[in-house]
């Protein structure tokens, strides 16, 4: 019984000693992963282990990060870790007391910002980053740099600062060398040198290590702003500068956006989204004088492209006779391409064109089925008139609960005249409602005392991902990532 108690009790501590090591070695691995970009592993790896002994200021300092910034997403295969900046500031905290250089510059950035709980402090700021940089942090030489450049606590320097970034950026630090490319490019504590900024520009935007920080994606974006490409520091070429345009229309930096498509007009990379923000553009007036011809002209070669959004645009134009000459046939035409391209909006309008028998002979049931194609799109307007259609049976039978139901859809997707139409009987409004006129028995929209209300979405496509269930997220850094549709849980149906 003796020896197979010392037996049984050196399995145990064996056993013990191998789980040990193997946290060590887990952990070790959770750094170096973090190290390498890949956070939501780290994350994964690392956070069941937060308490055992070999949990080191290193792994500290990650936790800080994995708070500061939030972890994972919806396809990450675990739970996503939401920013927490109360809790980052403990961890950066425990980290810095454990030694972490890294750790006392995020400490001393919390105090700079006044994050979370953290009450600002630009004095105990300044001491955090002197601690950091005694220990050689990459991270605190450039908060150290920031404070020469533009901080409280010292004289304003751009030699010193540009010191400070030299050293940060010779240790790899990303935003160090942005920092440096950023003082040749301006010429602040050293001659203006826009060749050598380009340089170290391009040689950020094609850093291997850190991909995804917040250097290299702006020393892209910056190459980009100065007409050179991310890639090879080369001319952007007519593709890259249209994509550009597009961008730049979409974020309604407009002048820029007219500059680069107006200049790749004639270039074979333009795309029929690109014609169509030009005609956009010249139509609104926005970054260039108000030219209806010019706007007519170019949304035509957008809609000759196969742009469904165009050729509704260009049926208006038609229909109005706006930059051309009025033609009714050509505006039906348009319509009916743009319609069966999948436009709701075109859909809408023959409908309305069919129902009121507007140039073409009445047909309330080919006005229903074009409503019905819009609003499957959860299209309010195609809600609206559909609920129309059934309850005055117009191409359909009568079904005042189905009309019910897509007034309700249409009044959530602020279609006004749907607000009022929209009704139950069984309980009684307050007073002060704007729908229910107190409640009077003459208010024929609630039947004398019905509460107005919007029915909660069940058949119809999620109008925040369009149906397709992934919406893209950007973070405070500009970098995007694909993620499941928060407001439908992925299903592509509202709830």
């Amino acid at each position: 019984m003796k020896y197979r108690f010392i037996f049984f009790t050196a399995i145990t501590f064996f056993a013990i000693k191998a789980n040990a090591q193997t946290d060590k070695e887990i952990i070790a691995t959770a750094i170096q992963k973090f190290k390498e970009g890949h956070k939501a592993e780290a994350y994964h790896l690392m956070s069941p282990l937060t308490h055992s002994k070999y949990f080191n200021a290193d792994a500290e300092f990650c936790m800080g990060n994995f708070y500061e910034e939030g972890v994972g997403g919806y396809n990450s295969g675990w739970a996503q870790l939401h920013d927490d900046a109360a809790l980052a500031m403990k961890w950066y905290k425990k980290a810095a007391s454990d030694g972490n250089a890294d750790a006392m510059a995020e400490v001393g950035m919390f105090y700079q910002s006044g994050r979370g709980e953290t009450k600002k402090d630009e004095k105990e700021a300044f001491k955090w980053y002197k601690k950091s940089v005694e220990k050689g942090s990459s991270l605190g030489q450039e908060f150290m740099g920031d404070e020469y450049t533009f901080g409280s606590q010292v004289p304003h320097d751009y030699v010193e600062a540009l010191k400070w970034y030299r050293l940060s950026a010779a240790q790899g630090n990303t935003l160090g060398m942005l920092s440096v490319a950023d003082m040749y490019e301006n010429g602040r504590g050293v001659p203006k040198d826009e060749k050598e900024a380009l340089r170290l520009y391009t040689e950020l935007a094609n850093w291997k290590t850190d991909r995804d920080s917040y250097g290299v994606g702006r020393a892209a974006y910056i190459l980009n702003e100065m007409g050179y490409s991310a890639g090879t520091g080369s001319l952007l070429n007519p593709a890259e500068e249209i994509k550009l345009g597009i961008d730049a229309c979409s974020s309604t930096q407009y002048e820029k956006g007219f500059q680069l498509l107006s200049k790749n007009s004639g270039a074979a990379a333009m795309t029929d989204t690109a014609f169509g923000w030009l005609g956009y553009l010249y139509d609104h007036g926005y970054g260039v004088t108000e030219d209806a011809t010019q706007a007519f002209n170019y949304i035509k070669k957008a809609a000759a492209n196969g742009n469904a959004v165009a050729a509704n645009n260009l049926a208006y134009f038609y229909f109005n006779g706006r930059g051309t000459g009025k033609d009714i046939a050509e505006a039906l035409r348009c319509y009916q391409i743009a319609a069966k391209s999948g436009s709701p909006d075109a859909q809408v309008t023959l409908g309305k064109i069919y129902r009121n028998g507007e140039f073409v002979a009445k047909d309330d049931t080919m006005a229903t089925e074009w409503f019905r194609k819009a609003a499957l799109q959860a299209y309010g307007w195609g809600q609206y008139y559909l609920g129309l259609a059934y309850r005055d049976a117009l191409g359909v039978a009568k079904d005042d609960a189905k009309a019910q139901k897509l007034f309700g859809y249409a009044a959530d997707h602020g279609v006004q005249p749907a607000k009022a139409l929209v009704y139950v009987n069984e309980t009684a409004a307050p007073a002060n409602s704007p729908y229910n006129n107190g409640g009077q028995p003459q208010n024929k929209n609630n039947n004398g005392g019905g509460r107005l209300v919007a029915p909660s979405y069940t058949e119809h496509a999620c109008i925040t991902c369009n149906g397709t269930g992934w919406v893209t997220a950007t973070d405070r850094y500009g970098n995007t990532s694909r993620q499941q549709c928060s407001r439908c849980n992925g299903t592509g149906k509202m709830k």
